[in-house]
């Protein structure tokens, strides 16, 4: 607010005790309006009936005041007249300090001052201007409020309740999110009417602050997060910075060119958390040693093979193999127990680590072509030899199991030797082998699979039908065996060469023998029920080098 005394170098035309009496009237009915406005807090109820008669008195009072004051003003000018020159030096000492008081307050009436000093009608309103300024500075800076307390201890004013009901509210909110269920704060906090300083206004961030810290149940503390889950609280940040190296560095490479880190989100930060979750460094350690999901398993049920468990559990063969190393895939038992799934961990550390090593570098194989060789036959007239590189790589691990490679630099120390090979152009005999296996039972139905079953584990694959029904050479070779042989009953074995053989077991009757060169599809024997047979099938099975596999995986198959 501003007041102009007068322009700098004019006339001063004051105004008459009249006029002036009717200025400070207005301003004490504004007063009063305001202070009534302010006080009305609360409704109807006897604190703010109370605060507006308060209001009320105080802007009669002013009234009162400025109505003397114009008396005394009216009754001063006459009088001033008669006295001046009596009162000419008193007044220019006192007007010298209102001077000083007015500058004081930002108005710059100096010159202006000086005026009244030459006007013997100016000192009195003067006086009254002086009071009117005092009356609306102090009604602008000053009011009516509610003063807050809580537990006795004053807060501060705020304009109404509901600033600091929202306050507690809000409080209140953020207790039961900690602790899990509702939550009433009990503290006491009381309002009471005051005369208030603008500079006294409660502030909200502090007052917050205050009340979070008379929640019962929760304290403030350094909270352990994994990916924004609380795993533990201490009052030592400290202790959580170790616990959290140790995590991290423990059981891993430390080397300079190694950098370490977890998978997961682990903060430690200061923030209020309920008193529940305050543990020991050991039991923090404890839980985050653990596993977030255990390794999965899964128990080998009559007929199972492992193809079969691979595709019921969206895996591949590979990677039954990876989570089983000690697995053979071509044998397993009822009630053996393979893992499906590993054991997934709290906190995985990744790790990236600058490595360098030796590789070797792949021969390439030149093929040639000859017509003193079969179709089916090929030789090394020149054996290759791998060459050696320099690499420099990052690797890139989780807990110790490589994720992936990216080489930083790749140098090739010895060139690699080509290999040369020949592949024959002539036309195979009629009963050479062919390098592929058909059905020798295309007509008979699956009775029983390779793999492991009640009986004990199965070798081969049953194929029933009629007896007598034809069995057919799988592919062409030499007869190897053709007699009666234990529970196989009549049985034929054929060799294929590089290794191969295959089984037919229960015939009815054979029709080879011994050295006999067959070809692929010939008839070699019948179907029976020969031997350990609780019905007529032929019983087939494929060894390599002399271990059965099983017969589904090459039938169809080029083996070789």
């Amino acid at each position: 607010m501003r007041i102009y005394v007068g322009a700098r170098g004019g006339a001063f035309n004051p105004p008459s005790p009249t006029g002036l009496w009717r200025a400070l009237r207005r301003a004490a009915v504004k007063a009063k309006v305001r202070l009534s406005r302010m006080a009305n807090v609360g409704g109807n109820t006897h604190a703010a009936r109370d605060a507006r008669g308060f209001a009320a008195g105080a802007a009669g009072t002013v009234l009162r005041i400025g109505r003397g004051a114009a008396r005394v003003g009216g009754m001063a000018v006459e009088r001033a007249h008669r006295h001046t020159a009596a009162l000419r030096e008193p007044m220019r000492e006192r007007l010298s300090a209102l001077e000083t008081q007015l500058w004081g307050l930002g108005l710059h009436a100096r010159e202006s001052v000086q005026d009244f000093l030459t006007s013997r009608s100016r000192t009195i309103p003067c006086l009254c201007l002086l009071t009117m300024t005092v009356l609306i500075f102090t009604a602008s800076y000053f009011g009516v409020g509610l003063e807050v307390t809580l537990n006795g201890q004053s807060l501060g004013f705020v304009e109404t309740r509901d600033e600091m009901e929202a306050l507690i509210d809000e409080v209140e909110a953020t207790a039961a999110e900690y602790l899990g269920t509702p939550y009433q704060l009990n503290a006491d906090v009381s309002y009471s009417f005051g005369y208030i300083h603008r500079d006294s206004m409660l502030d909200p961030d502090a007052t917050r602050d205050l009340l979070l810290s008379v929640v019962n149940g929760v304290s403030t503390q350094y909270a352990l997060t994994v990916d924004g889950e609380l795993i533990g609280a201490s009052d030592s940040k400290t202790a959580l910075e170790l616990l959290r190296q140790r995590l991290l560095k423990g059981g891993t490479d430390t080397s300079e060119d190694t950098k370490t880190e977890f998978v997961q989100d682990v903060q430690i930060e200061e923030r209020m958390v309920p008193n529940s979750a305050i543990r020991s460094i050991d039991e923090m350690e404890a839980a985050l040693s653990g596993n977030v999901q255990d390794v999965v398993t899964y128990t080998v049920q009559d007929g199972d093979t492992v193809s079969a468990i691979a595709q019921q559990f969206s895996l591949s063969v590979s990677d039954i193999e990876a989570l089983n190393p000690d697995l053979n895939i071509n044998r397993i038992h009822i009630g053996d127990t393979l893992n499906i799934s590993a054991a997934v961990p709290v906190l995985s550390v990744k790790q990236t680590q600058k490595v360098e090593y030796t590789e070797p570098v792949a021969y390439e194989t030149v093929t040639q072509k000859t017509d003193e060789l079969y179709t089916n036959q090929s030789r090394i007239i020149q054996k290759g030899v791998n060459g050696t590189a320099a690499v420099t790589a990052n690797v890139v691990s989780v807990n110790g199991v490589e994720q992936s490679r990216e080489v930083l630099s790749y140098t090739v120390i010895t060139e690699p030797v080509t290999q040369i090979k020949e592949v024959g152009t002539k036309a195979l005999p009629a009963k050479a082998p062919k390098g592929n296996f058909i059905n020798p039972f295309a007509a008979g139905r699956r009775t029983s699979l390779y793999g492991y079953r009640r009986s004990g584990f199965h070798t081969g694959l049953d194929l029933a039908g009629p007896t007598g029904s034809p069995i057919l050479a799988a592919d062409g070779g030499t007869v190897t065996l053709a007699r009666w042989n234990g529970g196989y009953g009549y049985c034929v074995i054929i060799d294929h060469g590089n290794g191969y053989q295959t089984l037919y077991g229960h015939c009815s009757k054979l029709l080879v023998s011994v050295g006999q060169k067959v070809a692929q599809g010939e008839q070699i024997a019948k179907v029976g029920n020969t031997g350990n047979s609780t019905g007529p099938h032929c019983h087939f099975e494929v060894r390599i080098n002399g271990n059965d596999v099983n017969p589904d995986n090459y039938i169809g198959k080029t083996y070789y």
